[in-house]
């Protein structure tokens, strides 16, 4: 059987929905640990999370479509196997890390005095542990929202 990438499915699409709100609602309580944040509008610090959630949600479906493509189906996240809990929140772990250090070395954005931070790496680990988690509890959370249990 073929697959086809065309078909963008229902779970992928769900999953998206999910990330957006996780990872909005995370974006928003970490927001006062990043340096320059204590004194600003309200609306304005709103709009700066909504930005940061499209790119983490990005790296959602981004994760997802390689799953999909470990899997030869779109339908994975339905039915995760053993190996799906444990490579998505590492490899959704080792993209934070990049992406954090990527930033803080060309000054995208700094952490405030209070941020946890990795020893040795020093990103935060607020961020590590959101793109361990989120990802993952997306794909569980589109898995309760979807009624077929065939292909999504």
């Amino acid at each position: 059987m073929r697959w086809r990438w065309r078909r963008y499915p229902r779970g992928a699409m769900v999953a998206t929905v999910c990330a957006l709100g996780l990872n909005y609602a995370w974006e928003i309580g970490q927001l006062p640990l990043f340096a320059g944040f204590t004194n600003v509008n309200i609306s304005a610090a709103l709009l700066h999370c909504a930005w940061y959630t499209l790119g983490d949600a990005t790296i959602v479906v981004c994760l997802y479509a390689l799953g999909a493509w470990g899997h030869r189906t779109w339908g994975w996240g339905r039915r995760l196997q053993g190996l799906d809990w444990l490579w998505l929140p590492l490899t959704g772990m080792l993209v934070a890390m990049v992406i954090e250090r990527l930033a803080l070395d060309v000054g995208r954005w700094q952490y405030g005095p209070h941020m946890p931070v990795l020893p040795g790496l020093e990103v935060s680990l607020l961020s590590v542990v959101q793109m361990s988690l989120l990802p993952l509890l997306s794909v569980v959370l589109a898995r309760r929202f979807i009624p077929c249990p065939g292909h999504v």
